[in-house]
């Protein structure tokens, strides 16, 4: 990861995680469908999802390093502690009641919950997309001068 953001921007690396996400999501609702449908012992199903899991295993380090690198050099310096806090405190309540609202669905709501999450990466991936622009992170020069003439303090 250390050697890629080297060379790729944290919103770039962001952008084209989430797309990869998407696509793997959206592949996994055919595989869930076909697997309800498959004969008793077929070994294909079991291939297809080692598969899909390696695939997304893969693209989580460049979903959560680059969002948690932009969150911390977007947001203000005084207030991101408070921030980073708000960030775990919300995703801490999500792996809790994720899993509470998954396991209702497992038994014939599979195909409904897989659509609820690509439905929501869709959703994440239209606002990262929508505000590109504004993801593009300031050199410390460039933001030391526009918290001086906001009017804000500059860091000690």
């Amino acid at each position: 990861m250390a050697k890629i953001s080297k060379y790729v921007s944290d919103r770039l690396m962001l952008l084209s995680a989430f797309v990869a996400n998407f696509i793997l999501i959206a592949l996994l609702i055919p595989l869930v469908q076909f697997a309800g449908k498959a004969e008793q012992g077929s070994t294909w199903v079991y291939v297809c999802f080692i598969i899909h899991c390696t695939l997304f295993v893969f693209v989580l380090p460049f979903l959560f390093t680059p969002h948690v690198s932009l969150f911390s050099k977007i947001t203000n310096h005084h207030t991101q502690a408070f921030n980073q806090g708000f960030r775990i405190s919300v995703r801490g309540i999500g792996q809790i009641i994720g899993p509470l609202w998954a396991s209702s669905l497992l038994t014939n709501g599979l195909p409904f919950m897989v659509s609820i999450n690509l439905l929501t990466c869709g959703i994440i991936l239209f606002m990262i997309i929508l505000s590109y622009d504004r993801l593009k992170v300031e050199l410390n020069d460039e933001r030391e001068e526009n918290e001086e003439v906001e009017g804000r303090p500059v860091n000690a």
